[in-house]
């Protein structure tokens, strides 16, 4: 066309044009007019095809089967991955199978996979048993093995494997796909009972020597085992020991039989024979003990046969005798007879000793051998310190009395002093005090003085030693003493008046040399650190504070700010540059980022930049930041186009886009964001003010080929009657498909029979004839094969029939339902199958027969309550052939529970049943404490209490003393508890009752410590619940007096109540106890309590006054108190006998009768010893010379002075005293005060010869 095209679809004139599918013409118009329509060009669209889906008739084959494989859902050609067949359907042995589906616009992805098995006919399986005996309710476990395929056991039709069976006779077969197997091996399971647990007897249950014993058991349907070796002999002989046998059989191994003993003896072996004494002495006898024998000793010297024996002098033997016989003689013991010892007499070499210094004490006269009574020592002669001493004399015969005692005297070394002081420093017009402690004598201090207490006031090292007759003490340590003056005021400085707020200053204090510095601000170190304010400092010591030094003012400068700044731009080009500007630092210079320099504006190219404001005050922080970046570079665009092909001269638009601001220029010339082009390779760039980007992408515009044959396929091949073939034509991608026979155009053509071609028309022509496709006619359905893969249901259950051989046609069962499979009850059943040819006749025919389905067990309870932990035994029956199946968890026909409530069902290969009836298991609770209370908790004579138990509702109250049981109890004086027992369990003690006489808790209170000679005590009566007297008539709770007694303790009682006794007496016939309050203590001292006679007879010695079986009579009760040795103190002896060269014995008359008080709920007497401390008395002093030559001294002894401190005339303390030429007196100081002077000793002198 030499001019203008005008296209017929759209009335276009651009030439060439882009188009879609459809059909197309175009005409040319000029000057002349317009020519008729072009050549028609007919333009096809397609799609990529889809994955076909494929099915199978069947999915297992047995032999030479074939699955027929159907590929749907492509609309063009089916091609199977296995072996690249096109055929659809297609038939197919065992594998796994995928098919994809081509046409004009490509190949799919593979369809969905189908995997075909192959199956041979069943083996028949081989089935074992766990056990083939059972016992009661047990069941064997039944395992079939070597089957591919369903166990079916031929008893019942279960397919359960491995299943539990009872007794009975068990075969089963194999089912698979391919069939039924012949029966398996047959196995028979046997039912017994379990064995009970045998007798056993002996003829003898004693034997001796390597006699044995014969045991036999009875009542054994099994075999014996005795347990002791694991024989099965029976009867069976044994030795000594214990045993016990068990009964077995298929069924297991019963409970041990009843126990039976046999004992051995043995000849008796001599025993040994013992004596507690083998010397006696008058009347005394001997304790003779024989032990080894293990039966019955026999004493040869009179035949008796009691053990242990008391014996006199002799010798003596014994015999052993047993079942056995009779052992020969023990051993020989000898007793001998003799007479007591006589006291020993005993000397020293001195009677006064020094410091470490012994006297040597010499005991003679004893036959025996000698005891010192002070330390229990045996040595003779004996080395002692200062004491009292005596000795006894013992030997077989007993212990003589105290031998004559002896007195040892020291002297005392002085002790090292301990010297305090109230104070170490002193300020001017002050003194310290010293004293010196711990001295035994007199102290002297190195200044001179004399005496424990020194005044001093001047600085200096002070010491002290102490001086007696024995010596003198080492000095102490030294005491210092400062004396210190009042302080001065420092004085301060500092390096600078003025600091920024942040900064600190250091000030300095000096000339305070004698005290400690203080500053204003609490400081107190000589040089500190602070900020702005006003400072001083002061001086301290222990004497005062000084004045307050010089003032020092620091004041403060300001600290700069961060300054701001700003710019006239943020993005610049090339060589472009930016003003910054700072503002905000009127008294500073702004100093500027990357090495700028300073000033308030500045010319900057690219880069981030801050600034600070710097003053004398420092540096401020940094400013705000301002980025200074460059203008972009143009990116490359990136072009398009509408297609990839041309046909001829027809073009493709290119289209560039991402070239904000800049201008596209495209290779090959020209600009704009679009360009028409025909084939080619084509690139585009962008310029802007910044430059020209690179390259775009490229696109390729390729030109369209002329169109190819396309391929046609078909679903089928084979129609019957109307029933219609799809063909597919692939390959026309960019074309559209003519078939032949006048079929129209498109990709599918639903067609009867015939033969079909088709062609692809673009825009480019008409392609070949495709390849060529036969439609024909097909043959009518065949009757289906029909399975089932059981023969029987049990009740509601199924069986599934399949149906094989309906290719391409619909299952029709029998009963209705269509399908290749068909989920039926029990029945008769048949099927057909239909396709478009029609109709086939009947399948075989397939019988389902039915089961029983299980029934709901019974369930029953050895109980319907337990407690705490306690269990239930639930029992299920009614189950037979199937498994017990509990609520709550556990399988089995019986199952131990607490409390809740149960059911159980019964499971066989038909179900489960269900549920049985429903058992109910409740709680009692464990029981709780009861609460007792009494209606009296004190009583009198005979009377009772009677007592109350609670809170026991469902159990019974058990009482404490052997009382039984009840809820209520009449009792007496005593202590009360009860438990709580249910069928639980007993509970814990109720709370606690006691039941007392009255006043039997009365009592006397007073002084715990000794009091002295005329001081006044108060006495208190305590637990009377009646009217109080006193021992001197006074009524009331509590009695003051004064102590007048001279004697070492004093008695004082009081009556409780208003009755009277019938006899008047200290104590009543039988066990007497003296309350005593006080006492003596102290190392080494002891305290006896006697009971003697009127006439000073020692009846009883006590280590408390309570005293036993005191008849009626006069009595004295006696406290000896003693330092660590006394002799004479024997029951039998006379009082008057008792030696001790350290004791006191204080004594109370007493009348014991047989007396009784009229009432004791009226009366009660109670009584208190007060331990009465004496005034001192005047001591006795002597000396060992009475003249003196020279300095030659005198020693003076004191005694008399018990318990206290002697102070001698002159000065001095302690029992003795070494003195020259003078005339002496002492006096004897306790906690009762000072004694008078004693006896004046006057030493004289004699002159020199």
């Amino acid at each position: 066309c030499a001019s203008t095209v005008t296209w017929t679809h759209n009335g276009s004139t651009q030439n060439p044009i882009q188009v879609g599918a459809g059909t197309y013409t175009a005409t040319c118009t000029n000057s002349c007019g317009t020519s008729i329509s072009s050549n028609s060009i007919h333009i096809q669209s397609g799609t990529a095809p889809n994955a076909p889906t494929i099915t199978a008739d069947i999915t297992n084959i047995c032999g030479t089967q074939k699955a027929t494989l159907t590929a749907t859902g492509c609309a063009g050609t089916v091609t199977w991955t296995h072996n690249g067949s096109t055929q659809n359907p297609i038939q197919v042995g065992a594998g796994t199978y995928t098919a994809t589906c081509t046409n004009s616009c490509g190949t799919s992805i593979s369809s969905n996979s189908i995997h075909i098995q192959s199956g041979t006919a069943p083996n028949a399986p081989t089935i074992t048993a766990d056990i083939t005996n059972i016992c009661g309710t047990q069941k064997a476990t039944l395992t079939a093995t070597g089957c591919a395929g369903t166990v079916t056991w031929t008893h019942n039709g279960s397919t359960q494997n491995p299943i539990q069976v009872g007794a009975g006779t068990y075969t089963a077969t194999c089912t698979n796909t391919c069939g039924t197997s012949i029966s398996s091996n047959s196995i028979q399971i046997q039912s017994g009972t379990a064995p009970n647990a045998p007798a056993i007897t002996a003829n003898i249950t004693s034997i001796c020597g390597n006699n044995q014993a014969t045991l036999t058991a009875t009542g054994c349907a099994g075999t014996v085992t005795w347990t002791h070796n694991g024989s099965t002999q029976n009867p069976i002989q044994v030795g000594a020991g214990t045993y016990i046998a068990t009964c077995t059989n298929s069924c297991g191994t019963s409970i041990s039989s009843n126990s039976i003993q046999i004992q051995s003896g043995t000849a008796p072996n001599a025993p040994t024979i013992t004596a507690d004494i083998t010397n006696i002495c008058g009347t005394q006898k001997a304790t003779l003990t024989a032990t080894g024998c293990a039966g019955t000793v026999t004493w040869t010297h009179n035949g008796s046969t009691q053990n242990p024996i008391q014996v006199g002098a002799g010798t003596y033997t014994a015999t052993c005798t047993n079942s056995c016989g009779t052992s020969i003689s023990s051993n020989s013991i000898q007793i001998q007879s003799g007479t007591a010892p006589n006291a020993p007499t005993i000397a020293a070499d001195i009677t006064n000793i020094c410091g470490t210094q012994k006297a040597t004490l010499t005991a003679t006269g004893c036959a025996g051998t000698v005891t010192w009574t002070h330390n229990g020592s045996t040595q003779n002669p004996i080395q002692v310190g200062a004491g009292v001493y005596t000795a006894n004399c013992t030997n077989t015969c007993g212990i003589s009395l105290a031998s004559n005692s002896i007195q040892i005297s020291s002297g005392v070394l002085p002790n090292d002093l301990i010297i305090s002081v109230n104070k170490t420093l002193c300020c001017d017009g002050e003194y310290a005090t010293l004293t010196a402690n711990l001295c035994n004598g007199a102290v002297t201090w190195n200044t001179g003085s004399e005496g424990s207490v020194l005044n001093i006031s001047t600085s200096g090292a002070y010491t002290a030693f102490c001086r007696n007759a024995c010596g003198e003490s080492s000095k102490t340590i030294e005491i210092i003493l400062q004396k210190v003056p009042l302080p001065t005021a420092p004085v301060i400085t500092s390096t600078r008046n003025v600091v920024c707020s942040y900064e600190v200053v250091a000030i300095n204090a000096s000339l305070c040399t004698v005290g400690d510095l203080v500053w204003s601000n609490g400081a107190t170190s000589s040089t500190i650190n602070v900020g702005p304010g006003i400072y001083f400092a002061f001086c301290e010591n222990i004497c005062g504070k000084s004045g307050n030094s010089n003032t020092i003012t620091i004041g403060t400068s300001p600290s700069p700010v961060a300054p701001v700044i700003s710019t006239n731009k943020t993005v610049i080009c090339g060589v472009e540059k930016a003003t910054l500007t700072a503002a905000g630092c009127a008294d500073g210079t702004i100093t500027w980022s990357s090495g700028l320099g300073t000033g308030t504006t500045k010319e900057v190219g690219v880069g981030t930049y801050t600034a600070t404001c710097v003053n004398s005050c420092g540096s401020s922080a940094v400013s705000n930041s301002i980025t200074i970046s460059n203008g972009p570079a143009p990116a490359a665009p990136v072009i398009s186009s509408n297609k990839t092909t041309v046909c001829g001269t027809d073009k493709a638009t290119l289209t560039a886009t991402g070239c904000v601001g800049g201008t596209i220029t495209w290779s090959g010339g020209g600009v704009g964001t679009t360009k028409e082009v025909g084939a080619g390779t084509y690139t585009a760039t962008c310029t802007t003010s910044c430059g020209t980007s690179g390259n775009s992408n490229t696109i390729t515009i390729g030109t369209s080929p002329s169109p190819v044959a396309p391929v046609i396929s078909t679903n089928k091949t084979v129609v019957c009657g109307t029933d219609k073939a799809t063909l597919t034509a692939t390959g026309c991608a960019d074309g559209t498909i003519t078939w032949s026979s006048g079929l129209g155009t498109g990709t599918t053509k639903e067609v009867g029979v015939g033969t079909y071609t088709a062609t692809c028309v673009n825009s480019c022509g008409s392609s070949a004839v495709s390849n060529s496709i036969t439609i024909s006619n097909g043959p009518a359905p065949v009757a289906p094969v029909i399975s089932s893969n059981k023969s029987t249901v049990c009740g509601t259950d199924k069986a599934t029939l399949t149906a094989t051989g309906c290719v391409g046609g619909t299952i029709t069962w029998s009963g209705g339902g269509v399908g290749t499979t068909k989920e039926v009850g029990a029945g008769t059943y048949t099927a057909t199958c239909t396709t478009s040819c029609g109709t086939s006749g009947n399948s075989n025919t397939i019988t389902i027969g039915t089961s029983p389905s299980p029934v709901a067990p019974v369930i029953s309870t050895n109980k319907t309550v337990v407690c705490g932990t306690d269990k239930a035994t639930l029992t299920a029956t009614g189950c037979v052939g199937g498994t017990i199946t509990w609520s709550g968890g556990g399988v089995g026909p019986t199952k131990e529970v607490g409390a809740g409530t149960y059911t159980a069902t019964c499971t066989t290969s038909c179900g489960t049943s269900v549920n049985s009836n429903t058992i109910t298991i409740g709680t009692s609770p464990s029981p709780v404490a009861p609460v007792i209370s009494t209606n009296k908790t004190v009583i009198c004579g005979v009377e009772k209490a009677t007592l109350t138990a609670t809170g026991c509702a469902d159990g019974t109250i058990t009482w404490s003393s052997g009382l039984g049981t009840g809820t209520t109890k009449e009792v007496g004086v005593g202590t009360y508890t009860a438990t709580c027992q249910t069928a639980c369990g007993t509970s814990n003690f109720s709370n606690l009752i006691i039941i007392t006489n009255s006043n039997s808790l009365f009592r006397i209170e007073g002084p715990t410590q000794p009091i002295c000679q005329g001081s006044s005590i108060t006495l208190t009566a305590v637990g009377c619940n009646s009217t109080v007297t006193w021992f001197n008539g006074m009524v009331g709770s509590s009695v003051t007096f004064l102590v007048t007694s001279s004697g070492a303790y004093g008695t004082y009682s009081a009556t409780c109540g208003t009755g009277s006794s019938q006899t008047t007496c200290d104590f009543k016939e039988g066990n007497i106890t003296l309350i005593s309050r006080g006492g003596s203590s102290g190392s080494g001292i002891i305290t006896k309590y006697l009971l003697t006679s009127s006439s000073k007879i020692i009846l009883q010695i006590k280590d408390s006054p309570t005293f036993t079986n005191v008849i009626s009579g006069s009595y004295n009760i006696v406290a000896v108190t003693y330092n660590s040795n006394i002799s004479g103190l024997i029951e039998g002896q006379s009082l008057n006998n008792i030696v001790s060269s350290c004791k006191s014995v204080r004594e109370l008359p007493i009348s014991v009768c047989n007396s009784s008080v009229s009432n004791l709920c009226e009366v009660s007497t109670e009584s208190i010893e007060v331990s009465i401390l004496p005034a001192p008395v005047a001591p006795v002093i002597s000396s060992n010379k009475t003249t003196v030559c020279g300095t030659d001294k005198a020693t003076l002894t004191a005694t008399g002075c018990v318990g206290g401190t002697i102070t001698w005339s002159g000065g001095g303390v302690g029992t003795t005293k070494e003195v020259g030429a003078g005339t002496y007196t002492a006096t004897c100081t306790t906690s009762c005060g000072t004694s008078g002077n004693s006896n004046t000793i006057t030493i004289g002198t004699s002159p020199s010869p």
